[in-house]
């Protein structure tokens, strides 16, 4: 029989706050057996956990749907502020069989945009109001906002809660709210102290640089109390509340660390009368992604001291987080402890803090008397070594603990290889993704950039989506991509989130518009984000037609950063015209997805003017894309996987593309950047070559990740060479590891289940490589995998997907080559 889990609301377990807009409503189809699948579903929702359980359901009752879709929009009652759903689903399988209802699952509204009128404070990084709270309230809920970082402390305790909060939005646009509910803390009432410790946070975030003073304080705090007879009480931040500096957290900064003064806990702080703040103008809205939480905890490997009182720990990896400090013996009080953060050694074995730039990446703690432990507020770090200056005699593992902080998503896939060369470059890329989840696919965890650039991060959600359930947080992160473009004119200029940098007028950056969207339909089947972003990019397609002089891209004003970092160069203009290119068909799809025909035909029309440009101004009379010396392997990719290139000159730009990257220098090679590579990768596994991507995964001389790994790796560089100028050599780059899903799909043999004539289907290559694999991943629609040893292979499909064999000869064991879902064994005998 079927059954149902993990419901899920705007693709999140149960948020505490969601915007007031229709939400989507999400769940997992489970069925053992083969042939598998959903036919149909039935959602009911309620306003009480107890009433849903009862049969009744006040809020809603969708009735039948006839669908295989996996997730829905939320149509029924509730959605006014701060109002609980409950609900769940019941499914149906292709033979007329209903699975039991699910578990109950809740989604709370948030609070509406005009709460946010009036009690806005300020002047001080420690804020606190003293309350007189009723007794016998059900529920009692603080919800906080602010530009700033906040700690939440109810009556001097620190409230448990996720990590530097409120979430990082795209700031100049929007700031975030926390919510927090503290009803077994209140509900006897009494007078309660609510204290919110404040530090820039978010803010430091790009350039340039600015004075501390300068940076937004403000915080707007509600508190509301619901009573059993339907009744509510709400309190706000106002004048009566206090503010002070005294603080044990003498500095916090994301960038330079945390200077903490144990000793000032001991302190009575001055508190007096806070400043009244004018109101957000910005949108103020809730988490829209999995919280940043500390997900795991990790030793250190050695520890040398190498010089008195000084002592370096190499945690054995390279890693975004904090290190976590427990006295478990009486210390005594102001004794400082420095520790330095950073990826790599001097000659002298201290910490190299030169690829920095200027964050100083240091923590300062200062003891107070007996046994203590502590961690920073608002600050994260990324490394490998830290320098600890002063500690009394040598640490122990159990006394500095790296803790590895980073939004905590679920983890979906699995990858093991014979070849360890290549399970060395996997190993690293999923290390490099993880460590770069901070509310945004940031470039880098340790210096002082941080941002989420939008060419790398369109990029890599293949590659996150194999190993991460990343649609929450993608999604989230496209809403800031969106917050960025004007609706008006649909003008955007910059090519990271937050907007606070670099103007970038470049497709590889913009082209993150239309690809987000579009991937989110292929790996998560949301059609949802097509609809609502449309309009806009309808515009900002307007506005990138506004960078063309006479037809062709130009790159007057400098700020293109074409295939980035590629070790051989492709000029800009192409790869701006291949990328527009792309950026039309998507269109055309969304178009064609809304029922938009006359949408549709004028991107069609557009991008086979664009496809003839492309081709009168870079295919050569050699039968390939641009002439020496700048034929290059990336430009020749794309016209091949997007379809620019000619159907009668095809075969000699695949021939071209294989001789380049197979014996033109001598070994087998790949020489793309943050753009070109993947197109690469994905020209040669089309043409059939997936025997030279193999060998591109276990490359070890320069350009390659393999590369990277002999030269002590454990994630992946900003650039193909070994430290470079500190200005641009970060040695754990998120773009770098764009290119995991190849592991999968090419080396092991399997696909994600991607869209077909109405269907899902995972394409299965059981002879794709030589080596034994052993991998899995989770879809929205469940678990696949594929085993291989030598000639024995099994596959595992999920419900309501199809497989489709595609190497000759193999089929199941009952000689198909198309079925459904189970688990099977592939064999060579068709």
């Amino acid at each position: 029989m079927p059954y149902v889990d993990t419901l899920r609301c705007n693709f999140l377990t149960e948020p505490a706050a969601i915007e007031l807009t229709t939400p989507i409503l999400s769940w997992m189809f489970r069925q053992s057996g083969c042939e598998r699948g959903q036919s149909a579903f039935r959602i009911r929702a309620a306003s009480s956990r107890e009433k849903l359980l009862d049969g009744e359901c006040d809020f809603w009752d969708s009735g039948v749907q006839e669908s295989s879709s996996l997730h829905t929009s939320y149509l029924g009652l509730g959605l006014s502020p701060r109002r609980r759903v409950f609900w769940t689903v019941a499914v149906r399988d292709r033979n007329g069989n209903w699975s039991a209802e699910a578990a109950p699952a809740c989604f709370t509204a948030g609070i509406a945009a005009d709460a946010w009128h009036g009690g806005w404070i300020g002047g001080f990084h420690r804020l606190r109001g003293r309350l007189s709270l009723p007794a016998g309230a059900e529920r009692v809920t603080v919800y906080a906002a602010s530009p700033a970082m906040f700690e939440f402390h109810l009556d001097s305790h620190r409230v448990d809660a996720p990590l530097l909060q409120p979430a990082d939005t795209n700031h100049p646009a929007r700031i975030g709210y926390a919510t927090y509910d503290v009803t077994s803390a209140c509900r006897k009432g009494g007078i309660r102290e609510f204290e919110f410790l404040l530090a820039p946070g978010w803010q430091v975030l790009g350039f340039p640089r600015r004075p501390d003073e300068e940076y937004d304080l403000r915080l707007a705090a509600r508190i509301f109390l619901d009573f059993p007879d339907g009744s509510a009480r709400e309190f706000s931040s106002d004048a009566t509340w206090e503010g002070t500096d005294d603080s044990p957290i003498r500095t916090s900064h994301l960038y330079h660390g945390e200077h903490y003064d144990a000793r000032r806990e001991l302190a009575a702080p001055h508190w007096q009368p806070c400043r009244l703040e004018p109101d957000e103008t910005r949108r103020i809205s809730p988490p829209a992604a999995p919280p940043i939480r500390v997900v795991r905890e990790h030793r250190f490997q050695t520890v040398e001291t190498i010089r008195p009182g000084i002592h370096v720990l190499d945690f054995g990896k390279n890693l975004a987080g904090w290190c976590r400090l427990s006295f478990t013996e009486t210390v005594p009080a102001g004794r400082e402890i420095e520790l330095r953060f950073g990826e790599f050694r001097k000659a002298d074995g201290s910490v190299d803090l030169s690829t920095m730039r200027l964050a100083r990446s240091t923590d300062v703690y200062h003891s107070r008397p007996g046994k203590q432990s502590w961690r920073p507020h608002f600050t994260s770090h990324g490394f490998r070594f830290v320098e600890v200056i002063g500690w009394d005699g040598v640490p122990t593992r159990d006394q500095i603990v790296a803790e590895e902080v980073h939004n905590d998503l679920a983890a979906g896939g699995h990858f093991h290889c014979g070849d360890a060369a290549v399970q060395q470059v996997f190993d690293a890329m999923v290390l490099t993704q993880a460590a770069n989840f901070h509310d945004k696919p940031t470039d880098c965890p340790q210096r002082d950039e941080r941002l989420g650039w939008l060419g790398g991060g369109h990029a890599s959600l293949p590659g996150c989506a194999y190993n991460f359930d990343v649609h929450a947080f993608y999604r989230k992160w496209y809403r800031d991509i969106l917050d960025g473009i004007d609706p008006t004119t649909g003008e955007s200029l910059f090519g990271q989130t937050p907007n606070v940098w670099a103007r970038c007028t470049g497709m590889p950056m913009h082209y993150a518009h239309y690809s987000i969207p579009w991937k989110l339909f292929l790996y998560y089947d949301d059609r949802e984000v097509i609809a609502e972003s449309y309009p806009l990019l309808k515009r900002n397609l307007s506005y990138l037609r506004t960078w063309k002089h006479d037809g062709l891209f130009t790159d007057e004003l400098n700020l293109n950063y074409g295939d980035w970092l590629a070790s051989e160069f492709t000029p800009h203009e192409p790869v701006d015209h291949a990328l527009y290119f792309a950026a039309l068909k998507r269109m055309k799809f969304f178009a064609e997805e809304l029922g938009k025909s006359t949408d549709a035909a004028e991107f069609a029309a557009e991008a086979e003017e664009v496809r003839d440009t492309f081709n009168r101004e870079w295919l050569s009379e050699a039968g390939h894309y641009l002439q020496n010396p700048h034929a290059s392997q990336a430009l020749n990719a794309m016209a091949l996987v997007l379809g620019l290139a000619p159907e009668e000159k095809r075969s000699s730009v695949a021939a071209f593309l294989l001789w380049n990257v197979e014996h033109e220098r001598g070994s087998i090679m790949a020489t793309g950047g943050y753009v070109g590579m993947q197109f690469i990768l994905l020209a040669l596994e089309q043409l059939g070559r997936r025997d030279l991507v193999l060998a591109i995964f276990r490359r070890r001389e320069y350009p390659s990740w393999g590369y990277m790994l002999e030269h002590g790796a454990t994630t992946l560089w900003e650039r193909w060479e070994w430290r470079m100028s500190p200005e641009m050599n970060g040695h754990n780059q998120f773009a770098q590891a764009a290119c995991v899903y190849f592991l999968y799909r090419t080396v092991a043999g399997i696909s994600w289940p991607m869209p077909e004539h109405g269907d899902r289907v995972i394409h299965l290559i059981p002879d794709a490589t030589d080596c034994d694999v052993d991998c899995a991943f989770e879809t929205p629609w469940g678990r696949a995998a594929l085993q291989r040893t030598g000639r024995d292979v099994t596959v595992e499909i999920p419900s309501g997907v199809h497989a489709v064999v595609d190497s000759a000869g193999w089929c199941d064991t009952a000689g198909k080559k198309r079925f459904g879902s189970g688990v099977r064994k592939l064999v060579k005998s068709c």
